[in-house]
């Protein structure tokens, strides 16, 4: 369910041109995805039966040591456009259809929820201490990056732009409270309504209310254990290649974070005018 809810509500901001949302429905689903497969997968309790998971994990790995900052970088964008519509010259930088702008507008967005995960994902290979591990339940799951190069080139990153999506939040209801009276105007002067603002603020804060506390939890296991130096011939040394597999009681709670999100990411979304008048729409067709 969690998979298949965030589908339909994705159309509505393609339709709106609002690409981090988009883009953060798109990481919502393939979370999922991979989540659900992971629990068939590698379910049962003989480890020596388990697929190897060569290739998928391998691949699949990138996707969950860069969610955090993935997520995050959408939520960033949604809540610094949602702080320029409320500024003094919110109507005139923000709903200007001229092409120009529109391409400005699409390459920053891009550029904020993409770039830092290709990034994260460019360095990562310098400080993998593992190539993979496999858990019951789990299924592919990445190494804890204890080093101190690790923490600063991944784990750090993601309470970082979870306080900046927080700063950037806050700026927007505080540019808000202080231009409360223009900001009906500012909404008449766009195609955009203040209920889809609100949904979209509201969604946000709760994502930052959710990932915060997941991205101080994956820092707390990466440090808990203490801080080591980084040597390279240590993390990329013979056993760099081997695949621990072990085993789990239940699946792990960080996985239920991508879950709370979609369904979500359906409550704010998918009961909006735009999305009612979608489903009206395909059902006609039907």
């Amino acid at each position: 369910i969690a998979i298949v809810l965030p589908i339909l509500p994705t159309f509505v901001h393609i339709k709106n041109r609002n690409w981090p949302a988009f883009i953060l429905a798109l990481w919502l689903i393939l979370l999922n995805i991979f989540t659900f497969v992971n629990s068939i997968v590698w379910s049962g309790d003989d480890v020596t039966k388990w697929w190897d998971g060569y290739g998928f994990c391998d691949l699949e790995i990138r996707f969950f040591i860069s969610a955090t900052i993935g997520i995050m970088s959408c939520v960033i964008a949604i809540t610094r456009n949602l702080s320029i519509i409320v500024s003094r010259e919110g109507p005139r930088v923000y709903f200007a259809d001229t092409k120009a702008q529109r391409r400005k507008r699409l390459a920053i967005d891009l550029s904020i929820c993409i770039v830092p995960f290709i990034i994260l994902n460019a360095v990562y290979y310098v400080i993998q201490p593992y190539r993979f591990f496999l858990v019951q339940n789990a299924g592919c799951t990445a190494p804890n990056l204890t080093t101190w190069l690790g923490l600063v080139l991944n784990v750090l990153w993601g309470p970082i732009a979870a306080l900046i999506a927080s700063g950037y939040a806050i700026l927007t209801v505080c540019r808000y409270l202080k231009r409360r009276r223009d900001f009906e105007e500012v909404m008449l002067s766009s195609s955009s309504t203040s209920s889809h603002f609100f949904r979209l603020l509201l969604f946000s804060s709760l994502i930052v209310l959710i990932m915060l506390p997941l991205s101080l939890y994956v820092l707390y296991l990466n440090t808990s254990m203490g801080v080591t130096r980084f040597s390279w011939s240590e993390v990329h040394s013979l056993l760099w290649g081997m695949v621990p597999r072990l085993l789990a009681d239940g699946a792990p709670v960080s996985s239920w974070f991508t879950v709370v999100g979609s369904y979500l990411f359906f409550i704010f979304f998918g009961f909006g005018n735009d999305a009612v008048i979608l489903y009206k729409g395909i059902l006609k067709r039907v």
